[in-house]
């Protein structure tokens, strides 16, 4: 969340807090609903979501221009997944899912979270504490660890574009400002179509100026 310092707005906020059950976030919804700006979903799943009927689209995925089609695509289309739902992975462990397995929103994909959650805590992060700590080469600790080394890539990206990229950069299109990147997600990894994207996107920055 994106605010900007204002003291009228924060009196409004604490004049809408009225009611002692709502949450910080129901407040700010509550009286800043129809002056703000909301990410897709994608950048916020709720657990829940796992149990939903599917398909999913816009319409009630605040219009974040993906469908989802089966609860599988939630990781792969997810930015991030906020636990709300059956409660929380450090609190209640793969026991309870198992104990209570067809419950409310209790089922195999959100047994698949759950693990994929404690994968993280027991395996990567110690890997990526050990890095912040000791700093060493980067491809030293991954390759140890086991842990792919790749960088930060967009939902959807194919790790066989990671070459294309380089055919890119000769055009003199470099990654560093994420726009080749985003243009061959675009152009479905086709390299002529990114530039042909990227070259019109030049060309309308001109013309806009």
């Amino acid at each position: 969340m994106v605010l900007t310092p204002s003291h009228s707005t924060f009196m409004s906020l604490m004049a809408g807090n009225q009611k002692p059950a709502d949450f910080d976030m129901d407040v700010v919804n509550n009286v800043l609903g129809d002056r703000i700006y909301r990410l897709p979903s994608r950048y916020a799943y709720l657990n829940g979501v796992l149990a939903d009927k599917y398909p999913l689209n816009g319409s009630n995925l605040n219009g974040c221009g993906v469908t989802l089609r089966k609860p599988s695509d939630l990781f792969r289309d997810g930015c991030y997944i906020h636990f709300t739902s059956v409660g929380k992975p450090w609190a209640r462990d793969i026991g309870y899912l198992n104990q209570f397995m067809g419950s409310k929103d209790i089922n195999a994909d959100q047994l698949r979270l759950w693990k994929l959650w404690y994968w993280l805590r027991d395996t990567a992060e110690p890997s990526m504490a050990k890095l912040r700590e000791e700093q060493p080469d980067l491809s030293t600790i991954l390759g140890n660890s086991g842990l792919p080394l790749q960088k930060d890539r967009p939902p959807g990206w194919n790790p066989e574009w990671e070459s294309k990229l380089e055919e890119l950069a000769e055009f003199g299109f470099t990654e560093d400002d994420g726009a080749a990147t985003g243009a061959l997600l675009a152009a479905g990894g086709d390299v002529k179509g990114a530039v042909r994207s990227l070259v019109l996107g030049m060309k309308g920055n001109r013309t806009s100026r």
